[in-house]
């Protein structure tokens, strides 16, 4: 009787462990974002210099709600994972008060490819952009004077994909 005890014992731990081992991970999704389009923005005259543009808004085009509204040197948009291209309205606003503020507004449109990339059980999928095109060309009364492509694959590394000079 001592040894059946002694053997159920061993019998009960060795189960409980071997559950313990078999337990997954917790499923932590750490990397799951879809990347988005990084862009600065450079002095014309050195190209090397980062300026700022004064009251900067960027908006869908044809959409109401803003994506950024700020006076900066640098931003990060959401591209269209559902389509092809995105077609962005970049607006400076101009004029020291309120009431003479009207908006100086480029149209930008990003044309690219989206490649479904699988992260993980607990990520699933992500979007990634590939083949990267801007078409651009400025005339006299826009304020964006340039677009440079850096780098045409827009993924899960944070380097600028955009330069636009101003």
């Amino acid at each position: 009787m001592k040894n059946t005890l002694w053997y159920l014992c061993i019998l009960v731990f060795g189960f409980g462990v071997a559950m313990l081992w078999s337990c997954e991970k917790d499923d932590i999704c750490v990397d799951g974002n879809t990347p988005l389009l990084i862009v600065t923005f450079h002095n014309i005259n050195d190209k090397e210099e980062k300026k700022q543009v004064e009251a900067l808004s960027v908006r869908a085009t044809g959409k109401t709600e803003l994506m950024v509204a700020s006076t900066t040197d640098s931003i990060a948009i959401p591209l269209n994972t559902a389509a092809n291209t995105t077609s962005l309205d970049f607006a400076k606003h101009l004029g020291s008060t309120e009431a003479e503020k009207p908006e100086d507004i480029d149209v930008v449109v990003a044309n690219y490819a989206v490649k479904d990339v699988y992260v993980s059980r607990a990520c699933g999928y992500v979007a990634n952009f590939e083949n990267l095109e801007i078409p651009f060309s400025s005339g006299a009364t826009e304020w964006i004077k340039e677009i440079e492509i850096i780098n045409t694959t827009v993924d899960a590394k944070a380097n600028t994909h955009v330069k636009i000079y101003h």
